[in-house]
């Protein structure tokens, strides 16, 4: 019976290895586009030499929002509030493209512009960037739900494997 229980620990525990480093692995590139087409594209916009650029580069990251359906919904499944509103940040962020497009007419040594351009930076460096977890509490719960089975598998590994009657 101890010889049967070892087989079921070792083949869940293979099973959740893999399933390990398929969450990893996904978590990892999902995470990868994610940055790379929402959080990069506000960078850059940050330190953008000016308006028009900036207005380019939020748009960018704006289509990623869309890409990765971040722009409607909550970071958060139990928690919601609105620090974690996406709505309201795509909000914010369409508001920051718009007032770069609006600072684009105006002359780029005037004091307004400055004061504007750096108005918009600021508040580019202190928006939050919605990033992979944020998925993960919308449309890809699927994974956080993989990742509490994979924890569970392991428990169970650990129970059956080192479980030795006496």
């Amino acid at each position: 019976m101890n010889e049967i229980a070892n087989k079921i620990g070792c083949a869940s525990g293979v099973l959740a290895s893999l399933l390990l480093v398929f969450l990893c692995s996904y978590g990892l590139i999902m995470g990868y586009e994610v940055s790379k087409n929402i959080g990069s594209w506000l960078e850059r916009a940050q330190v953008s030499a000016d308006a028009e650029d900036m207005a380019i580069y939020v748009d960018k990251a704006l289509l990623g929002l869309k890409k990765y359906d971040l722009n409607d919904g909550y970071c958060a499944i139990i928690f919601k509030k609105p620090d974690n509103n996406l709505n309201l940040h795509f909000q914010a962020i369409t508001q920051i493209a718009r007032r770069a497009r609006q600072l684009s007419s105006l002359d780029k040594t005037s004091d307004a512009y400055q004061s504007g351009i750096d108005d918009l930076r600021g508040t580019l460096r202190e928006i939050i960037r919605p990033g992979f977890m944020c998925m993960m509490a919308g449309s890809y719960i699927w994974v956080a739900v993989l990742w509490w089975i994979d924890l569970v598998l392991w428990l169970i590994v650990m129970v059956i494997v080192l479980y030795d009657p006496l």
